[in-house]
């Protein structure tokens, strides 16, 4: 009986000193755990800069029908090389005037007939041709005669004229943009954690979130060239293009004592 008592006190002495230092274990883990994952705290800081456009685009469409689809296709076709050969006149500064076509289309075309007695019939029309496209030049100057040049050889509709950059000056102002987004985001952390009593101790990531587009001028705006013959030249005004990107960042935070 003795026997059995000193064997259930010594169990009972070595699972508690087992517990004690499972437990302090446990705080140790839990200190490491802290120290592996410190406070982060995110930012999302915004830079532009508002520049003049380099570049204009203009997309104007073609549109033809006819009964007859090899008579609709052909005016299509003539009317896209005069307009081509009638655009590229305009440019007398040779700074280059590009033009490429974004979709050609040519179907059967079928409209409803609403007689006065009767339910609506469905009759075909002829064939529709329609021819997109798109020019592209550096001289901002000449965007109205261009226009007026297009409608001028036939071209039917102006869909949209937009002002942009060139691709290299965006690659080259893109890093001065960013740099301007890390410091606003830095700027705002700052500010935020010092009422907190808290400051930045690095930097634990960083995001590109969001980028500039291009805010067209004209858009889904069609300028028939019926309503344009013996009408003032056309006059477009290039805005200056604000560049913008937008970042997100990760700070590790630490109380301002430390």
């Amino acid at each position: 009986m003795i026997r059995i008592l000193t064997i259930a006190i010594c169990i009972t002495i070595i699972f508690g000193s087992f517990v004690k230092e499972q437990q302090a274990i446990n705080n140790i883990e839990c200190t490491y755990v802290e120290y592996k994952r410190p406070e982060i705290f995110y930012v999302t800081g915004t830079g532009s800069l508002s520049v003049e456009p380099t570049i204009a685009s203009v997309n104007f469409a073609i549109e033809i029908q006819n009964e007859l689809a090899e008579v609709a296709l052909n005016t299509a076709n003539k009317i896209q090389t005069q307009a081509f050969k009638s655009l590229q006149s305009v440019d007398t500064t040779n700074t280059g005037v590009k033009i490429s076509t974004t979709q050609f289309q040519m179907f059967p075309h079928s409209e409803y007939d609403y007689p006065y007695n009767g339910n609506a019939q469905l009759k075909f029309q002829g064939y529709k041709v329609i021819i997109n496209q798109k020019l592209e030049t550096p001289n901002l100057k000449i965007v109205g005669k261009l226009i007026d040049a297009a409608i001028n050889a036939g071209v039917t509709t102006i869909n949209n004229v937009s002002f942009d950059i060139k691709p290299e000056q965006k690659s080259e102002l893109k890093d001065q943009i960013l740099q301007l987004a890390i410091k606003d985001a830095t700027n705002k952390a700052e500010i935020t954690l010092k009422a907190l009593d808290m400051k930045i101790h690095s930097i634990k990531s960083i995001s590109i979130n969001q980028s500039y587009a291009p805010r067209p001028v004209y858009e889904d705006q069609a300028l028939m060239k019926e309503t344009l013959i013996g009408a003032a030249p056309t006059e477009i005004f290039a805005q200056e293009q604000n560049l913008q990107h937008s970042v997100t960042v990760g700070f590790i935070i630490v109380p301002i004592d430390q």
